[in-house]
């Protein structure tokens, strides 16, 4: 009976204490933009496989493999499956 106690107890203290206000950072804008100068550039792999695999099979198409995969994401496709279609 007296660890229901204790566990209400601690249950009522973390109610009444809870997280408080969180100090976030806001980055993006009106439209939910990430601001320009806030955006990270990051590596994207899928890009290095595409353009590997073309220049692999010499396609004058490897110059244009990040382009492939900024469409695919647009259209929500495989990055894999709009260069198939192309060939």
């Amino acid at each position: 009976m007296s660890k229901i106690i204790a566990v209400i107890i601690i249950l009522i203290a973390l109610v009444f204490t809870g997280a408080g206000k969180v100090n976030a950072q806001n980055i993006s804008g009106e439209s939910a933009w990430l601001k320009a100068d806030q955006a990270q550039e990051y590596f994207d792999f899928r890009v290095e496989n595409l353009r590997n695999f073309l220049q692999k099979y010499n396609s004058p198409l490897a110059p244009y493999a990040e382009e492939f995969v900024i469409y695919a994401d647009k259209n929500d496709l495989d990055y894999r499956l709009d260069f198939d279609i192309v060939i």
